[in-house]
């Protein structure tokens, strides 16, 4: 049997009882003794879909801004449940990735936008920034709550932020599709999606906005060369 994998299924037969019994907290230790985030990131490429899988699962709960690379080209994987996967854990990996403080005061302004307190929201979101500003799921975090108060440009402006500070981010690329959506920016919101689908090509909310905003156009055509 070849050795790389021999080790992958070494790695799911370890971790199989831990998911069994719901045991995240054993299930992190045993990795932590086990197997360093570099080898979850290199199973990543293994030929058995089960340890792929797997690795994901537990960089979901390991893996840190770095591993962002790796994860994001399984956004591309053939395999459905992969992408699912793969999603979850940039999502996780990018709203854990400040540091302790920055990380709680995020989790509130989530919770605020979920009141719809966006000022609230915003108010912490400036704090997180102050404190840790280099911390891209902030910006993000920022442009939503600025996208739901429809202040568009103050949006696209933390979207663009987001995006410098983490390429990969998707939904900072697709938020600034629709911020350029709403300004009637329509050229520019479809170059936006289009960066996004590169990214995920499965945001199948985003392929929707571009037929939606394609139409839009095609009438204007339409009616111009009527008028003509």
């Amino acid at each position: 049997m070849d050795a790389t994998f021999a080790t992958g299924a070494e790695f799911v037969e370890g971790m199989r009882p831990y998911l069994a019994d719901g045991d995240t907290a054993g299930l992190v230790r045993y990795l932590e003794e086990r197997w360093p985030r570099a080898t979850l990131v290199s199973m990543l490429n293994n030929p058995d879909i089960s340890v792929v899988k797997a690795s994901i699962v537990c960089l979901e709960l390991q893996g840190g801004m770095s591993d962002t690379p790796a994860l994001a080209r399984l956004l591309h994987h053939p395999d459905i449940e992969v992408v699912s996967l793969a999603e979850n854990a940039l999502w996780s990996i990018w709203l854990r990735a400040g540091n302790r403080e920055a990380n709680t005061l995020l989790a509130r302004a989530i919770e605020a936008m979920n009141e719809k307190a966006f000022r609230r929201a915003r108010s912490l979101l400036d704090l997180v920034i102050r404190l840790q500003p280099d911390f891209a799921e902030a910006y993000n975090q920022r442009a939503f709550a600025w996208y739901l108060s429809e202040k568009y440009l103050r949006s696209v402006a933390d979207c663009r932020r987001a995006l410098v500070l983490n390429p990969w981010h998707f939904g900072a690329a697709a938020g600034l599709g629709h911020c350029f959506a709403h300004l009637g920016l329509y050229e520019r919101a479809l170059d936006a999606y289009h960066t996004a689908l590169k990214l995920h090509p499965r945001m199948e909310g985003v392929r929707t906005a571009i037929r939606q905003i394609r139409g839009i156009l095609n009438d204007a055509n339409a009616r111009s060369c009527w008028y003509e």
